[in-house]
């Protein structure tokens, strides 16, 4: 049992390493009004690879994007997290499936109302897939953490 352990932990932090040179995460926050504040969780990717939109046709087989953000008493989401990038949509004809992914940058952004004004952390998770022509690193989840005022 612990065998299995070591290698799923060795194998987790391979699929980690393997990442950060076709992906870079970038988070930062901006103040809005009213007491609200946009998350942006903004992904740098290397030429020749793409990112999934969160949004897939009902054909697609790709692994959307999914970014969850924890609760917490003093935070409230407004709506759903934006994607801004330019969005393109791949279609394989012969298999008859589409999918919606980026290349180069998108920035998933979230609008937050705070219940309270004070220093609050923000943390959460983005699970992703990132694709070449050629391969596919199985899906990724990485949690982030942003200290908003």
């Amino acid at each position: 049992m612990i065998k299995y352990l070591l290698t799923i932990t060795a194998l987790m932090q391979l699929i980690s390493l393997q990442t950060k040179s076709q992906i870079q995460w970038k988070y930062s926050s901006l103040p809005g009004i009213d007491g609200t504040v946009e998350i942006h969780l903004t992904a740098d990717l290397e030429k020749g690879w793409h990112l999934y939109s969160q949004t897939q046709p009902p054909e697609a087989i790709a692994e959307p994007t999914v970014i969850k953000f924890e609760q917490a008493p003093v935070i409230q989401l407004q709506g759903n997290t934006q994607e801004i990038g330019n969005k393109e949509c791949y279609e394989n004809k012969v298999l008859g499936i589409r999918n919606y992914l980026y290349k180069s940058h998108v920035d998933f952004v979230q609008t937050l109302q705070l219940k309270e004004k004070k220093k609050t952390i923000v943390n959460g998770s983005i699970s992703y897939m990132l694709c070449n022509d050629t391969e596919c690193i199985p899906t990724v989840v990485k949690k982030f953490s942003l200290e908003i005022y």
